[in-house]
């Protein structure tokens, strides 16, 4: 009877652990669909900010040889699950074979939006964006601007980090 209660008790705290554990942030939040396709988390970027006139932006180049959709979820600096719903399409942008698209927290004046991120709070501070695409070969970068002068007068590039290391290590 003892080792049918040991499995027992370790079956439950196995369960309570992931319970307590799950979604916490970009990296154990499931990956959502893009318009109904299977997608690949690729990159972790965090410094994620919408606050005071500074909005994020996250700019990707499809290096594949299809054409794909890529996803940019925002996630709060306590982690817990995406601000926005990416598999509504809020994040989602198409692009084409060699294509390069532009998703931001915002609109700003001196940049360019292909997507703009809809359902996020009006301040998020020290965040993190996870990006996950249809296609495995993608080039991204991101950075911070004031979003009321053309051209921006500041811009900050943030860190982008694949498979939990630091792109350029």
């Amino acid at each position: 009877m003892k080792p049918r209660r040991y499995v027992f008790v370790s079956a439950a705290a196995a369960a309570t652990f992931a319970v307590s554990f799950a979604h916490a942030g970009p990296i154990d939040s499931p990956v959502p669909l893009l318009s109904g396709n299977s997608a690949t988390a690729l990159f972790i970027i965090p410094g994620i900010t919408k606050n005071n006139s500074i909005e994020s932006e996250v700019i990707c180049t499809n290096l594949d040889s299809v054409s794909g959709l890529v996803g940019v979820e925002i996630f709060d600096s306590t982690g817990g699950n995406p601000l926005n719903n990416v598999a509504s399409g809020d994040g989602e942008q198409g692009v084409a074979q060699g294509g390069t698209v532009t998703i931001g927290t915002g609109n700003t004046v001196g940049f360019h939006e292909d997507e703009v991120i809809a359902a996020l709070p009006l301040n998020v501070k020290g965040g993190s964006a996870r990006v996950v695409s249809t296609v495995r070969k993608l080039a991204c970068t991101a950075f911070l601007l004031d979003d009321t002068s053309d051209p921006p007068v500041s811009m900050v590039p943030l860190k982008v980090f694949a498979k939990k290391r630091q792109n350029g290590d």
